[in-house]
This record gives structure tokens, C-alpha cells and sequence, in this order.
């Protein structure tokens, strides 16, 4: 579907330390989307003041950049051209940091973005788990009476903004302000450095007091039930807490979740794993505009972290508390366990479980190899695999084999030679070479 990429490194109007640090974000992906597509992306710059180049219009062509503005992407848009946006996720709360946002114009491509989309089950979980380990501190969430109301404000920004062009003023928003402040008696004000006076005095005539918080302490209390911004990230942050969201505009970075037609023409982004957005497979998959590759369940997030963070928070607050109630198996004990079957499930050797392997075909494949990265394999007749920096389970039978490694997340593909004195690996992101037997 699309074999002609091209990197945006900004506009014209943006400052140059502004366009290098697009360009430098964007060449976290220049290797893998090469190998997906078999040769190097173009970059280019927009020049907005002028009419678009006929090269973005070509059949076979994505533009691919970095926070592309509203105005930018109404004006691609008109154009017909298709292009994809790149963020990192404005959840960032997760264990997993640099999550990646990504969106785009075009309905192929976003059917498989949805496809391989973070699970909101196990988003949902980490705020969860966070919620409780801020709740019991103070962080100034305390000082918030039931049923409160919090508004995050927002600073303007220059040209390098993602609002350039697209600049808003609370002052823009009088009647929706009026509305909560006649919703909520109980209303507060999380303010920024710099914010303009006349927004702060707006708020205050409406009744707004001023507060200081830390904003996910505010989003894990209990007393607050709503919160409020123009079109800030903490918008789609605090959807996933359970709060009640007053977006006076569309939020910056709009995110699906799993439920809605996303693909009812809303700029919808969606939140993809480091595993897969710096994978060559993801991008086979959504330059062709289908599953041509499907993911290996490997390269899928695993939910230890998710379990560690959850129990280790919890506990951290519960165990001086004694907080192992109902509310512990309301909240979270429930989640755990569901999160505890898949973790068993897939480190099922790990508790005496047997491999996925034909125990016949593993003598074939049994001793030890010298890996194409130097590192010395034993592979044992009962389909274990280990090293010296991990360890997995054989599975396949016949002349195809995986090996799942389980601290690096990794799976290898094995095929044997016919002498049986050597095998080519290869794993889910297209590294390898050829292993020799040792013994």
C-alpha cells in the first residue's frame, strides 16, 4: 500500500533547535521502517506558506511526522494527502515508559493500528495500581472536599507549539466555565508557571480557588469526581482513573480506547508498545495496510510489571494499614488474579510444566550451540533452553522450532541444517545468523 515514505522534520515557520529535535525523534524509526519498505525514507520539510509538493500526492506515498499540528493536518488533509502522526503517549504513568501515540488519516493503516493497540485492560490496571499507591500519602490531593472539581490550566506556546496557528483563550470558553462552576460547588484551580493573569482571574470571578497538587495524587483521589482543561494530555490520563473528563476542546492527543467507530473521521491515536512500534513486523503490517505479519505473542507486553507494581504499591501502603479488606479484592485482588493466570500461562515451564516441544524432534536440536551473538546455548531434551543471561522453552516440532527467552521478551525461530551440525536463527525483529553445534 505504501512503499514511499517521507519524514517531516517540522515546518517552515518552527525554530531550527524545534526541527532538529523532530528529526531526531523520527530517526528512532528510520531502521526499522527501511527494512519494512527495502529502502531509505526521503525527508522533507512543509512549507506551510506554499502549495504542497506533488510528490506528497504520488499513489504509494506517507508522510510521517511529529506532532503535526491541527491547522497541519486540516491542510494535508484538503490536500488528499495521506500521512501518519507519531507522539509519545500522553499517559505517563505507565511502568513502561515511551509509549508511543500514533494516528492517521488513512482507514487501512488504522485498522491495524487498532489491532495491535495496548490492551485498556491492562492501562485501566497500572492507574489502578498507582491510584493506590498515592492514596494513603500526601500529596495534596487531601485538602480536595467530596465531589470536587479540578481544573488543569495550560500555557500558550510560540510557533514550536502544537497549537501554532490553532492558539485558544480560556477566554474562548466563558459559557462552559460558567457551567461548572454552577455543576460543582467544590471547585479548584491547578495552576502553570507563566499561565496569562487574565485566565488566573477568570477562574477566580467564577469561583475556582487556587491549589497545589500532584496531578496524579489528584487524579487518585477519591474526593475529587471530575477534572477540567481546555485540551490538555491529562485529559485522556484521566479517563482511565475513573474520573469524570470536561474537555473544553478536543483533547491534543485523542485517545481510543474500545468503544466508538474510530473510524468515524476523528483524529483517534492510538497507544502502541516500544515492542511493536520500533518492530520491522508492525511496520510490514501497517504499510501494507494489513496483516500480512501477525504479532507474535512474545512481543505482546507481559504483565509482570503489571502484578509487581500493583502488589509492591499496594503492599507499601496496606501491610502498616491493614488494608487487606474488601476493598483490596474489589480494587485489585480480582485483576491480579486474572493477571496471574497469563503469567503462568506463559511462563508455564517455570512451574514444572511441559514445553510446547515434541519431545521426540528435541533430540535433534539437543546440546549446546554457539549463538550467532557469541553467547553459548544449551538446549536440553525436555525442550529448556538456557544461557548465560536467560533462559526459555523450545516449541515446534518437525524442521520448525521457536525458543521464547523470557527476561529478554524475545523469540527466536530456529531451522536445522540438513547435517544437523548448525541451525539459522532468527527472531521477531529480524536479528540473527547462524548457531554452530558444540555438542
Amino acid at each position: 500500500m505504501f512503499d514511499n515514505i517521507i519524514f517531516l522534520s517540522g515546518a517552515n515557520y518552527m525554530s531550527t533547535d524545534r526541527k532538529d529535535w523532530i528529526s531526531d525523534f523520527l530517526s528512532l524509526f528510520q531502521p526499522v521502517i527501511k527494512h519494512a519498505v527495502g529502502k531509505e525514507p526521503a525527508w522533507s520539510t512543509l512549507e506551510m506558506s506554499a502549495d504542497l509538493p506533488e510528490s506528497y500526492r504520488k499513489p504509494g506515498t506517507l508522510l510521517i511526522g511529529h506532532e503535526i499540528s491541527k491547522k497541519q493536518a486540516l491542510d494535508l488533509n484538503a490536500a488528499g494527502v495521506s500521512f501518519m502522526d507519531i507522539r509519545i503517549s500522553p499517559l505517563r504513568f505507565m511502568v513502561q515508559d515511551n509509549i508511543f501515540a500514533i494516528s492517521t488519516n488513512r482507514t487501512e493503516p488504522r485498522d491495524i493500528l487498532a489491532e495491535f493497540a495496548m490492551p485498556p485492560f491492562d492501562i485501566a490496571v497500572e492507574a489502578r495500581a498507582l491510584a493506590l499507591s498515592l492514596r494513603y500519602r500526601d500529596l495534596g490531593q487531601h485538602q480536595f472536599p467530596a465531589g470536587s472539581l479540578v481544573f488543569f490550566t495550560e500555557q500558550p506556546g510560540g510557533a514550536d507549539s502544537i497549537h501554532y496557528g490553532d492558539e485558544v483563550s480560556l477566554h474562548d470558553y466563558k459559557h462552559e466555565i460558567q457551567y461548572l462552576s454552577e455543576h460543582y460547588p467544590e471547585r479548584y484551580m491547578i495552576c502553570r508557571p507563566n499561565d496569562p493573569p487574565e485566565d488566573i482571574t477568570l477562574l477566580e470571578n467564577m469561583g475556582f480557588r487556587p491549589a497545589s497538587a500532584n496531578f496524579y495524587a489528584v487524579l487518585g483521589s477519591r474526593n475529587v469526581a471530575a477534572v477540567a482543561a481546555i485540551r490538555s494530555g491529562i485529559l485522556s490520563e484521566a479517563q482511565y482513573f475513573g474520573k469524570k473528563v470536561h474537555a473544553l476542546e478536543q483533547p491534543t492527543t485523542r485517545l481510543w480506547k474500545d468503544s466508538g467507530d474510530y473510524n468515524d473521521g476523528s483524529s483517534w491515536f492510538f497507544n502502541i508498545a516500544p515492542d511493536h512500534a520500533l518492530s520491522s513486523l508492525f511496520w510490514k503490517n501497517v504499510l501494507a495496510g494489513k496483516t500480512c505479519f501477525p504479532p507474535d505473542r512474545a512481543a505482546i507486553r507481559r504483565p509482570q510489571d503489571l502484578i509487581r507494581r500493583a502488589l509492591n504499591n499496594w503492599n507499601s501502603s496496606a501491610i502498616g494499614l491493614n488494608l487487606y479488606n474488601q476493598m483490596w479484592h474489589e480494587t485489585v485482588g480480582n485483576h491480579i488474579v486474572g493477571l496471574r493466570h497469563l503469567l503462568q500461562e506463559e511462563n508455564g515451564f517455570r512451574l514444572g510444566q511441559r514445553p510446547d516441544a515434541d519431545q521426540r524432534g528435541c533430540a535433534a536440536l539437543t546440546g549446546r550451540w554457539r549463538w550467532f551473538s557469541g553467547e553459548v546455548v544449551h538446549i536440553e531434551a525436555d525442550g529448556h533452553a538456557r544461557s548465560d543471561s536467560d533462559f526459555g522453552r523450545l516449541a515446534g516440532s518437525a524442521d520448525e522450532w521457536t525458543i521464547h527467552w523470557v527476561r529478554r521478551n524475545l523469540i527466536d525461530r530456529l531451522k536445522l541444517d540438513e547435517t544437523g551440525g548448525s541451525l539459522f536463527v532468527q527472531n521477531q525483529y529480524g536479528d540473527g545468523g547462524e548457531a554452530a553445534r558444540l555438542a
